[in-house]
């Protein structure tokens, strides 16, 4: 007697849709295979509110497993969309079934793999176009609900779903009150971060707070009271990915609920942080010329280039800018006072470099002599070595020498010429060090005062290590 095997499966999100219960399902199909004589019914495969889009579902792939053993031989389904409701994933499921010898047929009649193997990508492909009209229906339907300013999804911290009015939100007090305190911290001067921290340190909440937690209920105008739905969507009615929306196709509904914070000081808290992120990052047009080398001398981090309305004005230490006043101080420079300081105090000490050693200048020109008659040297080696390359060819057509020893020899003044001129390069790269260091040094010698920002930053970079900065000094480290 034949092995039979039943797959059921029932999904709950097709818009409220009704279908036979899983239970409703399995007595139909036992009934089946005995009016039917198919056999004895070797087990029952189920999915219980699996969409037929998703193949990664438990019954299903138990089924795959025990076909792939010889388990059973038959194979029952109410219909095809049972299986599945993807029609490329569908046919490879029947075809994976079928090749482990395994007859697969419908209930309703519309398939048996004994016959109907060449029309069975019509009905799944009808199957397929099914989902993605109901798809298109539920998008619809949710977008309606959003316009009319209806909460679709969990509740944000600070309110609760209420238990009379459908997909509206309520204030919850006792949250409420750690919403409000998280704008008051940040207007204080407080960072993401740091605020995070206080609330853990205090086990307010049931979470473990985060930055990003913060950051969300300081950017949602959800908390003055308005609804912004539809940021995002699914990429496929096939995938979960999503992707983001542009703001112009966001849905803004204004007051459909209580909010928690002012609409005065939400804006207070978008123009500090905007602020804030000025300090932050790269800014185009106006060079840094300390970028990357101001450290607050009390965290030892990096400090921020702080752009003003009229371009790059100074520094501030990065804590500071991230955590808030509680984490360190601000420790703000201006660029132009930072430039007096730095740009007086290396005029010093090359002048006395100077005055104490009068003839660095010219052993630096002797240096760059020297290098210049070697590279000569080098250069007249490879051009002797080509000419010899040269000669052995032609020996080599004239039958002279054999094609070993010509190999041989070619070889190794292939090997002489590289080895030259990467001894070329490397002089020439120094040498224009050097003579750029001696540029350099005349430069500032002469005229720091009048240099561009790029020359100050090229002599800031050659000559500069470290600049740290406190609320009481400022102290140079040089690389000379």
């Amino acid at each position: 007697m034949k092995k039979v095997a039943i797959y059921v499966r029932e999904s709950r999100d097709d818009l409220g849709l009704s279908y036979e219960t899983i239970e409703t399902q399995k007595s139909l199909l036992e009934k089946f295979v005995e009016e039917k004589g198919l056999g004895a019914v070797y087990k029952i495969y189920e999915d219980d509110n699996y969409s037929g889009i998703n193949f990664e579902r438990p019954g299903i792939k138990k089924l795959i497993e025990d076909a792939s053993c010889g388990k059973f031989d038959i194979l029952v389904a109410k219909d095809l969309s049972r299986l599945g409701r993807s029609n490329a994933r569908t046919l490879l499921f029947l075809e994976s079934v079928e090749e482990f010898g395994v007859r697969v047929l419908t209930y309703d009649g519309r398939y048996d793999s004994l016959r109907d193997a060449e029309t069975v990508g019509i009905d799944s492909w009808f199957n397929e176009r099914y989902v993605i009209d109901i798809s298109r229906k539920i998008r619809a339907n949710l977008r309606h609900k959003i316009e009319r300013g209806e909460y679709i999804g969990n509740p944000p911290y600070g309110y609760v779903k209420s238990k009379d009015v459908r997909n509206r939100l309520e204030v919850c007090e006792e949250e409420a009150l750690v919403v409000r305190e998280i704008y008051k911290l940040y207007l204080e001067g407080y960072g993401y971060k740091k605020i995070s921290e206080m609330l853990n340190e205090e086990g307010i909440g049931k979470k473990k707070w985060n930055a990003t937690h913060i950051k969300r209920i300081l950017t949602s105008r959800v908390y003055v009271g308005d609804t912004v739905q539809g940021v995002s969507e699914r990429v496929s009615y096939k995938s979960k990915k999503t992707r983001r929306l542009p703001e112009s196709e966001w849905v803004l509904t204004e007051n459909t609920h209580e909010p928690i914070v002012d609409e005065e000081t939400f804006a207070k808290v978008q123009k500090e942080r905007e602020r804030r992120q000025k300090g932050c990052g790269n800014h185009k047009g106006a060079l840094s010329v300390f970028k990357g080398l101001v450290y607050c001398a009390d965290c030892n981090k990096r400090m921020y280039s702080r752009k003003q309305t009229k371009g790059l004005d100074g520094y501030t230490c990065q804590t500071y800018e991230k955590q808030g006043r509680a984490a360190c101080s601000r420790h703000f420079v201006s660029e132009c006072f930072l430039s007096n300081i730095v740009f007086s105090d290396i005029y010093t000490v090359l002048r006395d470099y100077v005055k104490s050693n009068p003839d660095c200048i010219e052993e630096l020109a002797m240096l760059n002599g020297e290098r210049d008659r070697e590279i000569g040297v080098l250069r007249n080696l490879v051009e002797s070595s080509m000419k010899k390359q040269k000669i052995l060819y032609y020996d080599r057509l004239d039958g002279r020498i054999s094609a070993d020893m010509y190999d041989s020899m070619n070889l190794e003044l292939e090997s002489s010429i590289e080895r030259y001129k990467k001894e070329i390069e490397r002089l020439e790269r120094y040498g224009d060090k050097n003579k750029k260091s001696l540029d350099v040094l005349l430069d500032v010698i002469k005229s720091y005062k009048d240099l561009s920002r790029e020359v100050k930053r090229k002599i800031v970079k050659i000559v500069v290590e470290k600049i740290t900065v406190s609320e009481k000094e400022i102290c140079i480290w040089y690389c000379l």
